[in-house]
């Protein structure tokens, strides 16, 4: 037992010190190339639709008002809170799919992998939503509903694409019960409405739109750059097919989440999101980063024992 709690103790530290690592890059890169100013977003004078995801900006407010630091820096802590949070969340996610003998060693590599979503553009929110989608999939798996919602009210609070967390909610748990799902799933579309209607008209005289969109520009800029545009479609279907050719029957949850979060976020991608900007698919990391990991796991050490967190 006293070598078992040294061996985790000893994880918990490393993992804690790729993640410092891989937060350390990513300020690296925001220094070199952008962050966007912490100021417009904290006043709620941000264009929209980005001044909608209120959470972040309130918590690096409370931050800089306690502590008496500038918003830059408590944006940093925010952010860096917010991915230590996301490691460690991933790490007991792991627990309920991997084999227990490879999750200490697969789970240090999750943060590692998220190093290509930070090169290009960089919100105050992404760590905070990649982390927060990682706990609400986390208390799904537990059948933990009611912990589920207060998360997913925290999701729509701080970024829209909460809703995709429904879609999965209603496919995954379809089987619950009319009454149950009916229920469940009013909630969330209460909760959802509510939130996002208050967001839309607390800054109805913002500058912006509700919904950005940038599909010329993707077509422009893909006809520009052919190659890059090859290689990154290239990438996205593989490792997308990949995933779901490959793992087993009893990996439904991680299948069905990456498709109910991946499947929307590569068409919002490509009417909202900026060309090549892939930071904006976080919210599948988790799913697709475990998926990728029972892949291996067979490959490398030959089929796993696989248990299905929830039905």
């Amino acid at each position: 037992m006293k070598q078992f709690s040294i061996v985790n103790l000893l994880h918990v530290f490393v993992l804690f010190l790729i993640t410092t690592a891989v937060f350390g890059v990513y300020i690296l890169l925001a220094i070199q190339n952008h962050f966007p100013q912490i100021e417009p977003i904290i006043n709620g004078t941000e264009a929209r639709p980005y001044v909608y995801r209120v959470l972040p900006s309130f918590i690096v407010m409370i931050i800089s008002t306690t502590f008496g630091i500038s918003p830059y820096l408590s944006s940093i802590i925010m952010m860096y809170i917010s991915l230590i949070g996301f490691s460690f969340t991933i790490l007991v996610l792991a627990r309920l799919f991997l084999p227990a003998s490879h999750v200490r060693s697969i789970t240090l590599f999750a943060p590692i992998g998220l190093l290509p979503f930070l090169i290009y553009q960089r919100k105050i929110y992404d760590f905070p939503i990649l982390f927060i989608f990682t706990l609400a999939l986390y208390y799904l798996a537990k059948n933990n509903l009611v912990k589920y919602i207060l998360i997913f009210a925290i999701a729509t609070l701080t970024k829209e694409t909460s809703i995709f967390l429904l879609i999965f909610f209603l496919l995954q748990f379809r089987n619950i019960g009319s009454k149950n799902i009916i229920f469940w799933g009013i909630l969330q579309i209460s909760i959802y409405s509510v939130i996002r209607l208050g967001v839309i008209y607390l800054f109805r005289n913002n500058s912006g739109t509700i919904i950005e969109s940038h599909l010329k520009e993707h077509l422009n800029t893909y006809l520009q750059f052919p190659e890059l545009a090859m290689i990154l479609f290239f990438i996205l279907l593989t490792t997308a097919g990949t995933i779901l050719l490959k793992t087993q029957d009893n990996t439904n949850f991680l299948r069905n989440s990456l498709i109910a979060i991946g499947s929307p976020t590569f068409i919002l991608y490509l009417l909202s999101g900026m060309p090549f900007e892939i930071r904006v698919f976080l919210e599948a990391y988790p799913s697709a980063f475990l998926l990728i990991a029972l892949i291996a796991t067979g490959f490398i050490w030959g089929t796993p024992n696989i248990k299905e967190a929830a039905t």
